[in-house]
């Protein structure tokens, strides 16, 4: 790989990727001892075959055309290719994001992107094709990047209903001391959306503890006046790995449920229909796979949700809004929602019924 090395206080850059680049992939690399998130764009086109390339099998003849580095659209068949990642379209652009120990966490993958890098993981950049057919690739493209700079902060105060002594807190882990707040005297704090902060009794990891992810006029009997540390962190969404098994709960107290109809989604309080199986295609996207062999769908219509063997609509963002809590965004923007009806799911912009508690069954 050809890395370049970044921090949080980075500039923006840019570097190429052909097409047909199988060794030093180019790269980002964290060298700080903070979580950084990155934002890249990717212009130019590039193709999987090159235009003059001589072939008379339809299958291939699209891929003579070149695209930006969102790729060629889902195969409506199986290919006899095999793809390096079997699970993203062809021709997309892959970012694959590495630990210090190199052991792949998760991809990320199109012409726009926007990831964390923990301190010392890796991001390299690729093609997605046959690996032994890279020779044959045209083209290229250029990525740029920049360093999105964390402009959230939580507020610490010394007494109840955000009264007394109060200090902003940026991300990382700090002793109370440190920020100049007096010791075993936290009595509320806020906390904005998209950020978890951990209170502990005495330092980081030591003692009791107890999580906020949103404003809190009182921390509790059990946390009132003994905070000693505090860490202040980015909420992620939690990683949904290939295989888990979940049920997702709404709002009403029902579950998102796959009925044993020819097709459709509704909710419902029991059955094997509450069961989803999850399949990672890409960071914070997922499919869910229902018991009936078919996957939670978002047609192309004004509204609406369905299940469905194939498409893009069977591809949802997961964006987290507090532990164990999250939404689920749909190829056309809006989110999976459970209306204030009997029974029903559908799609919606806003509100509380685009919240679902997840389950882990197994």
């Amino acid at each position: 790989m050809s890395l370049i090395s970044i921090n949080d206080t980075s500039k923006s850059g840019n570097f190429d990727l052909l097409a047909s680049q199988t060794t030093a992939l180019p790269g980002l690399t964290n060298n700080s001892d903070k979580s950084i998130t990155v934002e890249i764009t990717a212009s130019g086109q590039w193709s999987l075959l090159s235009p003059d390339f001589e072939t008379s099998d339809p299958n291939l003849t699209p891929y003579k055309v070149a695209v930006d580095a969102d790729g060629y659209p889902t195969p409506e068949k199986e290919s006899e290719y095999i793809l390096k990642y079997p699970k993203l379209n062809p021709g997309v652009l892959v970012g694959e994001i590495k630990n210090a120990q190199g052991e792949t966490k998760h991809l990320v993958s199109g012409k726009q992107q926007r990831f964390e890098l923990q301190p010392n993981e890796t991001v390299s950049f690729g093609i997605n094709d046959s690996p032994q057919y890279f020779g044959d690739n045209f083209g290229k493209v250029t990525i740029a990047y920049s360093i999105v700079p964390s402009l959230l902060k939580a507020t610490i105060y010394q007494h109840g209903d955000f009264q007394g002594i109060s200090k902003e807190v940026g991300i990382g882990s700090y002793g109370v001391s440190e920020l100049g707040f007096p010791n075993d005297a936290l009595s509320s704090l806020k906390v904005p959306k998209g950020l978890k902060v951990t209170l502990y009794e005495h330092g980081i990891d030591l003692g009791r503890s107890k999580v906020f992810t949103a404003d809190a006029g009182w921390v509790g009997d059990d946390f009132n006046d003994v905070t000693s540390a505090i860490k202040v962190e980015l909420l992620t969404a939690p990683v949904l790995s290939t295989g888990v098994k979940i049920k997702l709960k709404s709002w009403k107290g029902d579950y998102l449920h796959r009925p044993d109809t020819e097709q459709g989604v509704t909710t419902w309080h029991t059955g094997v229909g509450n069961e989803w199986t999850v399949e990672a295609i890409a960071d914070k996207k997922i499919k869910l796979k229902s018991w009936k062999g078919d996957y939670l769908h978002r047609p192309d219509t004004e509204q609406g949700v369905t299940s469905w063997h194939t498409g893009v609509g069977n591809e949802w963002t997961v964006e987290a809004i507090a532990d164990k809590k999250i939404k689920l965004k749909s190829w056309k923007g809006d989110y999976l929602h459970r209306p204030d009806s009997a029974q029903g799911v559908t799609t919606w912009s806003t509100g509380v019924g685009n919240e679902w508690e997840f389950e882990v069954i197994s």
